[in-house]
């Protein structure tokens, strides 16, 4: 977590890169979830966190910059698909703990976005 906040703030610092940062913040914020669920006992997936984040941080670019990313989208969302069965598979985690991270992974982007996009 200190990684991301130390990442993010020093990438939202740099005027030209500050869409970057949003990535960054949302895995600190998504990571917080995470922990305070831990705290719970409750794991969550965090191979899911890191591609819904990923995945909905190219949907925020998409809209952002004006540009079409749907073919990077529709496959980031099917690698997400293949992990989350892997996952599955291999009884690593139950369709809950992956539900919790898919959902927590984007949360976090898509708020660290309302936050720092203007």
């Amino acid at each position: 977590m200190f990684i991301s906040f130390f990442l993010g703030s020093f990438i939202h610092a740099i005027l030209d890169y500050n869409a970057l940062s949003i990535f960054f913040f949302g895995s600190l914020i998504a990571l917080g979830m995470t922990y305070l669920l831990l705290l719970l006992n409750f794991k969550t997936s965090l191979h899911l966190i890191g591609m819904s984040g990923f995945t909905a941080y190219l949907i925020i670019l998409s809209l952002y910059f004006n540009t079409n990313l749907i073919s990077f989208i529709a496959l980031f969302i099917f690698l997400t698909g293949i992990l989350a069965t892997a996952r599955l598979v291999l009884k690593s985690h139950s369709p809950m703990e992956i539900l919790v991270g898919i959902i927590f992974g984007a949360s976090g982007v898509f708020l660290s976005a309302s936050i720092f996009l203007k």
